[in-house]
C-alpha cells in the first residue's frame, strides 16, 4: 500500500542523515523571531519539519531544514529553490533557517568555521528526488536583508488592503489552486472561463 511506501522513503531519508553524522533535534518545531526592515519590526513563525544538525568538536557544522512533501513532482518544489527566487517569492526554507539560527544562537551554540545551512524538500512519494539548496552561511546572512525587505512588502500590501494575487509567473504557483475558475488572474482562465 501507498502509507508503507510513503512511510519507508522516510524511514531510509532519516537513516541516510543518521549515516552522515547528522542528529535529529527537531521534528514539527515551532519557532518564531521577529524581523526589522525599513524601520518596522515583525514577528514571524514557522513550524519546521524536521531539523538536523552535525556538529564536531568545533561546534556545529551543518543546520539542514528539510521539509517534507506528500508529492512526487520534483519540478514542483525544485523552483522554489532557484537562487532569484528565495526570499523574493519564496519564502519558506529561507525563513525557516533563519528562525533556527536564532534558536541555535540563544541557546549558546558554537558554530565551525565550515557552518553551513542546508534546505531541503523531501518528496515523500518519490524517495531519491529530493530538491534541495545548500547555501553558506554568509549567504544567509546576505539574504537576510532581502528576506526581511520580502516580507515587509508582503506585510505592507496587506495593510493597504491590496493583497491580490500576484505571485511570479514562473512558479506556475496557480496549478495547485482550487479557486483557479473564481479568479481573475491572467494565467488561472481557461477558454471556457472566457466564454
Amino acid at each position: 500500500p501507498e502509507i508503507v511506501r510513503v512511510l519507508t522513503a522516510f524511514v531510509d531519508a532519516h537513516m541516510d542523515a543518521l549515516s552522515r553524522g547528522e542528529r535529529l533535534i527537531g521534528v514539527e518545531e515551532s519557532l518564531k523571531g521577529e524581523i526589522a526592515s525599513a524601520g518596522r519590526s515583525h514577528p514571524i513563525r514557522g513550524r519546521v519539519d524536521l531539523l538536523y544538525v552535525r556538529e564536531e568538536a568545533g561546534g556545529i557544522t551543518l543546520l539542514r531544514i528539510e521539509d517534507l512533501k506528500y508529492s512526487k513532482n520534483p519540478d514542483r518544489y525544485r523552483k522554489y529553490l532557484r537562487e532569484g527566487i528565495l526570499g523574493e517569492a519564496s519564502f519558506q526554507l529561507p525563513v525557516y533557517a533563519y528562525l533556527a539560527l536564532e534558536k541555535l544562537r540563544g541557546e549558546g551554540r558554537r558554530f565551525s568555521p565550515r557552518f553551513r545551512v542546508e534546505g531541503q524538500y523531501t518528496l515523500l512519494k518519490n524517495h531519491g528526488a529530493q530538491p534541495k539548496i545548500e547555501t553558506l552561511l554568509e549567504e544567509i546572512t546576505d539574504r537576510k536583508e532581502k528576506l526581511f525587505a520580502g516580507i515587509d512588502r508582503l506585510i505592507e500590501k496587506v495593510e493597504r488592503g491590496k493583497f491580490s494575487p500576484d505571485p511570479y509567473p514562473e512558479l506556475e504557483p496557480c496549478g495547485f489552486c482550487d479557486y483557479g475558475p473564481l479568479c481573475r488572474y491572467p494565467w488561472t482562465a481557461t477558454e471556457t472561463d472566457e466564454t
